[in-house]
């Protein structure tokens, strides 16, 4: 059995048993309905005629609801509703993980993730959709006027060093003129004082001569000590502006940090911390590109654990979410250094192998399998053990990335009709 064939068969049943669940059909409805649907799943998938005859079943209670809305199927429908509320609890859950806001912002998000995980009310998760929705509004208002604020301090900051460092420029530039004027002065003093002691005979005459030039050096002595307490301050005010340029610094290395540190976190599933959806699709983009060019072996394997919903139905979300990190770090771990692993949708992961060699990939997959068979779940003092199948494709011909994962992901629902830990190899 194809599997198109399969996937169609598979659709008609669901139809078919949702239509069955209306409490408001027909009696001669339901009953032909039924004999649709019994039928053997090993067999061939169903003819054309029972897929007509389901067709036209819709058809006939489509007609009967719409003539008489009191027949409305509200049951099915509260069903239904109930669900898409559970899954945008969940998704609005995994959005709070995303989200960096800090302080009393986060801390709001943080209480309606908590309540989220608690409640079950369908109109309280939409008070919770609409208060995250205000919070990353206010979240990021906060943020803008932070980075304005920050934006004016550099400027500030900038200009009043930029300020300092010209105004030191010009100071320092008067004292080495007023300095080499002083030295000049005193080389003057010195060869007039050396020709009064060449030209003077007597010691009392001498005195009398070189009186006038040591008043002049004690005059100069002053200017140079002036000279030097200038200088002193000139250097006080060049560490301040380096202390400031220092701070700067560091709180400019703060935000590029942060900056670095959410760049790195948008890369991440916020459940397993592995690489998420599209941080994989950047990884897989760059790996087409060499494989266009070189041809080389590019292999894509779907790693899907089997029955993991039933641990989400009977243990509850918080159960399966713990057995999803659990094994998204075994598989990690594993793959370190010869394959990049990313959560692809749901519960199920994609492994994009950097090894070129098709056997040891193959290995790979199989050790994977069996560690992750291997691993000690216990829910509510029972030992549960998840299997994992595997199923891995590589790039062929005029072969796009959408090619290889759209065949992964028809080829994934092949093998869930099969037993559990399987591994394709195609």
């Amino acid at each position: 059995m194809d599997i198109k064939s399969t996937l169609l068969d598979e659709k008609i049943t669901q139809c078919g048993e949702t239509l069955l669940r209306l409490t408001s059909l027909p009696p001669k409805i339901r009953r032909d309905l039924q004999d649709i649907l019994i039928y053997s799943p090993a067999n061939q998938p169903r003819n054309l005629e029972q897929s007509i005859n389901l067709v036209t079943l819709y058809d006939k209670a489509v007609k009967i609801f719409s003539t008489n809305p009191t027949a409305a199927p509200s049951d099915t429908l509260h069903v239904d509703n109930k669900k898409r509320f559970q899954q945008l609890s969940k998704e609005l859950q995994l959005l709070i993980d995303k989200l960096d806001f800090s302080g009393d912002i986060g801390d709001q998000l943080s209480d309606i993730k908590t309540k989220l995980s608690l409640e079950n009310d369908s109109h309280q998760v939409v008070d919770h959709t609409v208060d995250t929705l205000q919070l990353v509004v206010d979240g990021t208002i906060a943020e803008r006027k932070t980075s304005l604020q920050f934006l004016e301090q550099v400027n500030t900051s900038l200009a009043s060093t930029l300020g300092n460092y010209q105004s030191t420029s010009v100071k320092t530039e008067e004292e080495l003129n007023q300095r080499q004027g002083i030295h000049k002065e005193i080389g003057g003093l010195v060869a007039a004082t050396q020709e009064e002691v060449a030209n003077t005979n007597s010691l009392p005459e001498l005195r009398e001569s070189i009186s006038p030039l040591l008043a002049q050096l004690s005059d100069l002595s002053k200017k140079l000590e002036q000279a030097s307490q200038r200088e002193a301050a000139l250097l006080d005010q060049v560490k301040l502006s380096n202390s400031q340029v220092t701070a700067l610094l560091d709180t400019a290395q703060d935000y590029r940090k942060r900056y670095e540190d959410q760049q790195h976190k948008a890369l991440l599933d916020p459940l397993t911390k592995i690489y998420n959806r599209n941080a994989f699709t950047d990884k897989l983009e760059a790996a087409f590109g060499r494989w266009i060019k070189i041809q080389d072996n590019l292999r894509l394997a779907l790693l899907d654990p089997d029955n993991f919903s039933v641990i989400n139905e009977k243990f509850g979300n918080s159960a399966g979410d713990k057995a999803l990190k659990i094994i998204a770090k075994t598989i990690e771990k594993e793959a370190n250094n010869h394959g990049t692993i990313a959560r692809f949708s749901g519960d199920k992961f994609i492994l994009l192998f950097l090894n070129q060699d098709n056997e040891h990939n193959k290995k790979l997959a199989t050790r994977i399998q069996k560690k992750v068979g291997s691993l000690p779940f216990k829910f509510r003092d029972q030992n549960i053990r998840v299997t994992l199948s595997v199923l891995s494709d590589n790039f062929k011909d005029a072969d796009t990335p959408d090619d290889v994962l759209g065949r992964l992901e028809l080829g994934i629902k092949q093998l869930k009709v099969g037993s559990a830990n399987q591994l394709i190899w195609l």
